[in-house]
């Protein structure tokens, strides 16, 4: 007879443990990891009946937090969190500390100017991540490097320059307290599958599939240096997977070849990967994470590989489930 898995998770408070101070009162733990350009948060709820957390352990923004979770035999790394608001509640009376990833609170949004020239856009990730002092992770199986000859940061913070650029060109933005990961979401999308989990496996689901919003094709105009003065060509990619779909234009023009392609696939994939989507919820597993890829079974025409955008890591007396949001890889 298999073993019960017992969950467990484990936090550190401004240097205490929690869980040895308030663990007979806290109702929940939950965890949400998200793939893209988006703060990972940590939702503590804990019952305050007696008021002890609206006086004098009143929590204060900026608070540190470590924190891990899975079960006895197999635990995540710890996470690191800072205080961002602060939740009372009542009936029953209740108190959630909410959290963001400690990377996101720092200087990432500082709006800057600069014009950045003939640099590969790997480059500009690794002297961003220089400049904020973390380290720079670039994932591309693309044979050619995206380039520009002039790439323009007005007023933006470098974090939503570099959030502009991934989503034009096919990327997720991952930030971490000590690394600046930019990711292909087709290398991600290609990557084998974390786990592989039947039918009965799953407590629930929901998965729509849409025509709306769905493209044969997407156009990009540049400029081909190879035509004498320069000429304006289009580039366009194709999903042959659509039988049915209309056709995307993107306005903006590119300044190469390279450009335009990635740009075109990127903004039809983007729009096609909205086709067949939805959320599951099953037993917790530690080694399941945003960006990662799922097998779903016994789902007929719905089976196969799935993307994960977010997952909800979500521990409580009850037991330990994770709810994923997910769209199907084509």
């Amino acid at each position: 007879m298999e073993a019960v898995k017992q969950p467990v998770c484990e936090i550190n408070y401004q240097g205490h443990d929690l869980i040895a101070l308030a663990g007979d009162n806290i109702c929940s733990v939950t965890y949400t990891d998200f793939a893209h350009a988006k703060a990972d948060s940590l939702e503590i709820e804990i019952e305050d009946g007696g008021g002890d957390w609206k006086n004098g352990w009143y929590p204060k923004k900026g608070d540190q937090i470590s924190f891990r979770f899975g079960f006895k035999s197999s635990k995540c790394d710890w996470l690191q969190f800072e205080v961002d608001e602060i939740e009372f509640k009542s009936a029953p009376e209740t108190v959630v500390i909410k959290s963001l990833t400690a990377a996101l609170k720092s200087n990432f949004k500082e709006k800057r100017t600069r014009a950045w020239e003939n640099i590969r856009f790997e480059q500009i990730c690794a002297e961003i991540a220089k400049n904020q002092k973390i380290k720079s992770y670039y994932l591309s199986d693309r044979q050619d490097p995206l380039s520009f000859t002039r790439l323009d940061q007005k007023e933006e913070s470098d974090m939503a320059f570099l959030k502009r650029i991934c989503e034009l060109y096919g990327f997720h933005l991952k930030l971490s307290p000590n690394r600046l990961s930019v990711l292909s979401i087709d290398s991600l999308e290609s990557a084998a599958a974390l786990n592989r989990f039947e039918k009965q496996e799953l407590t629930r689901y929901r998965i729509r599939d849409t025509s709306a919003g769905v493209y044969q094709s997407c156009s990009v105009e540049y400029w081909d240096q190879n035509e004498g003065d320069g000429a304006l060509v289009s580039y366009t990619a194709e999903d042959t997977s659509v039988n049915e779909g209309g056709a995307l234009t993107i306005r903006e023009r590119a300044e190469n070849e390279v450009q335009a392609r990635l740009r075109a696939e990127a903004a039809l994939k983007a729009k096609n990967r909205k086709r067949i989507t939805g959320s599951i919820e099953l037993e917790g597993d530690p080694g399941l994470y945003a960006n990662g890829v799922i097998e779903l079974a016994e789902l007929f025409k719905l089976s196969g590989n799935y993307f994960s955008t977010e997952i909800k890591h979500t521990i409580t007396d009850n037991g330990y489930q994770a709810m994923l949001e997910i769209y199907k890889i084509a």
